[in-house]
């Protein structure tokens, strides 16, 4: 499949997603607003499914958003998880913000502070070196 723009779409830019997005009260890191809802996800699901952190933050990242997928907050947690457990700061900041709002989590705010305090620290990690 083609695409107008690549650089519009969160799949076409697979691991450059960075653009801070609304996601429900707090912001979470994932992609800029795109009308590019017709993404193939097959390539970015096949390196999620592989054990590739940043294709399953931004498989994450389209299931929160709903770009190239139905929009599921159970899956996009799932996917967020399983990035942030192979220490991805933004996807352990997402996580934070999916508890923090219980969107696709219960609302456990223990469990947001957690997952903020790891992104915090595995950010300050990457900024020493």
């Amino acid at each position: 499949m083609r695409h107008a723009s690549a650089s519009s779409c969160i799949l076409c830019r697979a691991a450059l997603c960075s653009q801070p997005t609304s996601h429900g009260t707090g912001t979470r890191q994932g992609g800029r607003e795109s009308s590019h809802a017709q993404c193939d996800v097959s390539s970015i699901r096949k390196a999620a499914e592989r054990g590739d952190a940043a294709a399953q933050y931004n498989l994450g990242a389209a299931y929160a958003k709903g770009y190239g997928v139905p929009q599921d907050y159970a899956q996009a947690v799932y996917w967020t998880r399983k990035a942030a457990e192979h220490g991805n700061a933004d996807a352990q900041y997402n996580l934070g913000v999916d508890y923090h709002n219980g969107q696709g989590v219960p609302q456990d705010y223990a469990e947001a502070y957690i997952w903020y305090d790891l992104a915090a620290a595995g950010k300050l990690k990457a900024a020493k070196t």
